[in-house]
């Protein structure tokens, strides 16, 4: 709620009132993020990091992705692992800055997709359980 100042009025001849604005509440937005790693024990020690530090609610991993792509101008194949990650808005940054820092690729794949719609008793387990210590992380 923003704090607005009413100037006087003429017929109360008072000083400034202050009166609360009632702005509209956003909704939580909700993301999944995708993130690939070189094998299963990277793609466990990121979960579980991003879990602990509370910044997903959920890290599945899926094995055995098989991934073609451009590097440094030639086309690659390999076989990766694909995390989907669940997460609220306010931490896809510290999100995103956990996988730059502990991946081990030079540029990490980190695709933040919204969630339009879906269950509103998972949507808010994903609220809950990304909050820790009475925070938002």
């Amino acid at each position: 709620m923003i704090p607005i100042l009413e100037a006087p009025s003429a017929s109360h001849g008072r000083s400034f009132t202050r009166k609360l604005n009632h702005m509209p509440h956003r909704p939580p937005r909700y993301f999944v993020v995708l993130v690939t790693a070189p094998d299963l024990k990277t793609a466990r020690n990121l979960a579980q990091a991003a879990l602990s530090k509370r910044l997903v609610a959920c890290a599945n991993i899926v094995s055995g992705v098989e991934s073609h792509y451009w590097w440094e101008g030639k086309l690659e194949s390999a076989t990766e692992q694909l995390l989907h990650f669940k997460t609220t808005e306010p931490n896809i940054d510290a999100l995103r800055s956990h996988i730059e820092q502990e991946h081990p690729y030079d540029i990490p794949e980190f695709v933040a997709i919204e969630i339009s719609s879906g269950s509103q008793a998972y949507l808010n387990w994903i609220q809950e359980a990304t909050i820790s210590q009475g925070r938002s992380v």
